[in-house]
């Protein structure tokens, strides 16, 4: 077993050339090498401005290779919950940023001709139990009168049409969603960047970031950079020494393994329709094929730390309750990742301290990333980008400093409601 992502095994990211002597001064400092920093950087070096991007190991080296290469719309609360806390008007704001970041999302691989395997193949909710299907038939109802928003309803007779397995009781079908590879879409957005002038610098580590009267200097592993402004492109990596964003930015592993090629058929079989599924878990399993017909299979195991391999031993076990016919396939790929999540569960954009951020995807950060991102380099430049997310007050609390001790809690708590609901 290969305790490393698949994806950038199956596809390594590759710079050509790579920087090795930091320039005395950019306009723009970016921390952080994956597809926040790359989409940022990107739209401000097309706008004649000089990017620096600093990664401490290599492009895409965090999430952005590491998650599941699921290109889902919608945010982490649902829907009935954005109107409850934010109102209809604004709730339908966020709905609408998600679905335009997919559509910006597909419109830059396709205006940058990146090849990375994206299509718009679906998502499917399975219901864990059949309350949950209930529910999702009360989701599907509220999509449709507060959002004017299309999904169907997989009655629990109709499941074997969309995934191989009596483990599920009904599911919620949206035809929007879209599959990706991500080491494809690093590399093809890194070589852009690169094409229109931003410089990258990996193995580059950012010690101490100084703020002085006009700029700021980076104190980084290869020496001091000037920057008229920083990009905090860190999300669930975020160094303590970025104090106030570290304190908003809550790292939660996700783990993932990746089975050996099980054949079309076979591939077929478990998921007929080749879409992205989860489940209504709230420590939710989540699968799809890959393009050469593995599985792949991920969840949240655990809210304290543990290892790959131990992490894989219980994914596995989960594998094969849900996919029975999996009993003697071994498992080729096992790794974990950190996604950002935040106190109210929503993306932010802005800026605190004097140091930019886009953060907080809490597990939407595919389409995401790039669409904020984009909209942070916009918003770097004077031009106008009407996104929600630049609004929201983004909250801290002062009993999180950078060691997310209420995990194990928040953990038990979760298992406890998904036993019961």
């Amino acid at each position: 077993m290969h305790e490393i992502s698949y994806w950038r095994e199956d596809f390594p990211v590759a710079l050509a050339p790579r920087e090795s002597v930091l320039p005395e001064r950019v306009d723009v400092a970016i921390i952080g090498g994956g597809l926040t920093g790359l989409a940022t950087g990107l739209y401000l070096a097309q706008r004649s401005v000089s990017v620096a991007i600093l990664e401490q190991e290599i492009i895409g080296w965090g999430a952005s290779t590491r998650n599941a290469g699921m290109a889902l719309i919608g945010l982490k609360l649902p829907p009935e919950q954005l109107v409850r806390r934010y109102g209809r008007a604004q709730a339908r704001q966020f709905h609408r940023a998600s679905l335009e970041a997919l559509a910006f999302a597909e419109q830059l691989i396709q205006r940058e001709n990146i090849s990375c395997d994206f299509q718009r193949c679906g998502e499917l909710c399975a219901a864990y139990r059949p309350s949950h299907f209930k529910a999702l038939q009360a989701s599907q109802k509220f999509l449709r009168e507060e959002f004017d928003h299309p999904t169907e309803l997989v009655p629990p007779a109709d499941m074997p049409r969309e995934v191989g397995s009596h483990f599920y009781h009904g599911g919620l079908r949206d035809a929007m969603s879209a599959s990706l590879h991500p080491a494809k879409l690093v590399a093809g957005l890194a070589q852009a960047a690169q094409r229109a002038g931003v410089s990258i610098y990996e193995r580059t580590r950012v010690e101490h970031c100084q703020r002085l009267a006009s700029n700021h200097v980076l104190h980084t592993s290869r020496g001091l950079l000037q920057a008229q402004e920083i990009v905090a492109a860190t999300n669930g990596y975020t160094p303590g020494m970025l104090p106030a964003l570290r304190r908003r930015v809550i790292p939660v592993g996700s783990y993932i393994l990746v089975t050996e090629p099980l054949g079309a058929a076979l591939a077929q079989e478990l998921i007929p329709q080749n879409r992205m599924i989860f489940d209504s878990k709230n420590f939710l399993f989540y699968f799809r094929r890959t393009p050469d017909d593995r599985l792949l299979f991920g969840g949240r195991t655990s809210f304290t730390p543990v290892t790959n391999a131990a992490a894989a031993a219980m994914l596995a076990s989960d594998m094969r309750a849900v996919f029975p016919q999996l009993q003697q396939t071994k498992i080729a790929y096992a790794w974990h990742g950190n996604v950002a999540f935040t106190f109210d569960q929503m993306p932010h954009v802005g800026r605190l301290e004097g140091i930019h951020y886009a953060t907080g995807y809490c597990g939407h950060g595919v389409i995401m990333s790039l669409y904020l991102g984009h909209c942070l380099a916009r918003l770097l430049c004077g031009e106008a980008c009407d996104t929600p997310f630049a609004q929201l007050a983004f909250p801290a609390y002062f009993f999180y400093r950078e060691r997310p001790w209420f995990l194990p809690l928040a953990g038990a708590y979760f298992k406890m409601v998904d036993r019961f609901s």
